[in-house]
C-alpha cells in the first residue's frame, strides 16, 4: 500500500452523512425494502474528483492503475457499510479500490491499516521479497505493527492471484524504461518506491 493524502471530503458528504448513515440503517433492516446501498447520486464524481485524483487513480490497497469510472472502479467502504451504519457516508471511510480489493466485503478488523493516515508509512509495516514480488510483515518492527501487516495483507489479499507478478512485471519495465516516465503512470508504485529505498 502506497501513502496518499486524500483531497478534502465533497460538502454533500460533509453536510449529509450523519442522516444519510441514519436512513441507510433504517433502510437495510426494514424486510420490506430494498437493501441495495443508494450513491444518492455521487459515486461517479466521488471517484473522478475525490478519490481517485487522491490516488491518481491508483487502488487505494494495491496500487494497481486505472482505477476509474468505467474500469473496474469501487468505492470500498473501510469499515463495511453492512456493519458500520453510522459511518457508510463518512468521507473518511471510503477509498477508490479495485474490483480484486474489494472482495475483502464484510471482513474487517481493527488492525487493518488505512493508507492515508498521517503516520502511516509503507517500511513501518512492510517489507518487499524482489524474488517472488510478495509483500510481507516488516521483522524489524514492533510485533502490533507485523499483526496489522498480516492482517491487512490477509483481508485486502494483497499477495494473492497475479498480485506478486505483476509487481515484478511493473519493477522491471520501469528500471528499463524512459527515467522521464512519471512513476504515477506505473502499477504498485510503493513496490518500485521500496526497491529504489532499499538499494540506493
Amino acid at each position: 500500500m502506497r501513502k496518499f493524502r486524500k483531497i478534502k471530503s465533497p460538502e454533500y458528504l460533509k453536510s449529509n452523512w450523519k442522516i444519510w448513515g441514519i436512513e441507510w440503517k433504517l433502510q437495510y433492516r426494514d424486510p420490506n425494502r430494498n437493501n441495495t446501498f443508494n450513491w444518492r447520486g455521487h459515486w461517479e464524481d466521488l471517484i473522478l474528483n475525490y478519490l481517485g485524483l487522491s490516488t491518481q487513480f491508483h487502488c487505494s490497497f494495491c496500487d494497481i492503475d486505472n482505477i476509474t469510472v468505467g474500469a473496474a472502479a469501487t468505492i470500498e467502504h473501510f469499515k463495511p457499510k453492512h456493519k458500520f451504519f453510522s459511518v457508510a457516508y463518512h468521507y473518511n471511510n471510503l477509498y477508490s479500490c479495485c474490483g480484486e480489493c474489494q472482495k475483502k466485503g464484510k471482513r474487517y478488523s481493527t488492525l487493518l491499516i488505512k493508507p492515508d493516515l498521517p503516520i502511516y508509512s509503507f517500511e513501518e509495516y512492510f517489507e518487499i521479497d524482489i524474488s517472488n514480488g510478495e509483500i510481507n510483515p516488516n521483522p524489524a518492527k514492533p510485533l502490533l505493527n507485523r499483526q496489522m501487516a498480516e492482517k491487512t495483507i490477509e483481508l485486502y489479499k494483497l499477495n494473492n492471484g497475479d498480485k506478486p507478478r505483476l509487481r515484478l512485471k511493473s519493477l522491471n519495465l520501469y528500471i528499463s524504461s524512459n527515467p522521464t516516465m512519471h512513476i504515477d503512470n506505473y502499477s504498485y508504485r510503493f513496490f518500485i518506491e521500496e526497491f529504489i529505498r532499499i538499494t540506493t
